[in-house]
């Protein structure tokens, strides 16, 4: 479903402005086939130095609530780079006309739809590579398509369940309760781009 607000930067309620210069912001609702205001507050920040920018963007960010959709003929620098933080999907445009708000939230929509279907390409389990016995699982991608997957819940079904000779697992770092576990052998190697590569295997304790 197409996100149906945003919120735009004004300058003396009618002026599309930058970050820069403005003095207000109007969330924009989509009402049959045109836009309207749905709210204004108004802006009148002091101080320009670093610690200023990120209170002042957090203060927007609050009035915002969930709208998370920002429209402006420039934020650039510090404030851009805060917005993104926390989740904003920022556009420059030269006007706030109702075919250029349309395309911007179907841009939001398509990319919302893309980041979901590639999220749920990456595998949430080992999978056996083309050696049998030879299991492989890239944790790093997984948790940064899936935030909501532990490493526990990517594994220990695998580890209880499978029989297998190797894990292969690439990782920012071993998980504790695996390197902690006795079961387990777990040797590891700087991996290219980052990260570790760890490889897996039972061990010969008993316990």
């Amino acid at each position: 479903m197409i996100n149906t607000y945003l919120a735009v930067i004004m300058k003396d309620e009618r002026d599309l402005a930058s970050f820069d210069a403005f003095d207000s912001i109007a969330v924009m609702e989509k009402s049959g086939d045109d836009w309207r205001v749905s709210k204004r507050f108004y802006v009148n920040f002091e101080g320009g130095g670093i610690a200023d920018v990120r209170k002042n963007v957090r203060q927007i960010a609050d009035a915002l609530g969930t709208c998370r959709i920002l429209v402006g003929t420039q934020v650039s620098g510090l404030a851009y780079n805060e917005f993104h933080r926390l989740g904003f999907s920022i556009f420059e445009s030269p006007d706030i006309a109702r075919d250029t708000l349309d395309a911007i939230v179907s841009d939001v929509a398509r990319a919302e739809e893309s980041a979901h279907s590639a999220a749920f390409k990456v595998p949430e389990y080992p999978v056996e590579t083309d050696v049998p016995g030879v299991y492989a699982l890239d944790l790093i991608r997984l948790q940064e398509a899936r935030p909501d997957v532990s490493s526990k819940k990517a594994l220990q079904d695998f580890l209880a369940s499978t029989t297998f000779f190797e894990l292969h697992l690439r990782c920012a770092h071993v998980p504790p309760w695996l390197e902690a576990d006795c079961y387990y052998e777990v040797k590891t190697t700087p991996a290219d781009g980052g990260g570790l590569d760890a490889v897996v295997r039972k061990s010969n304790c008993v316990r």
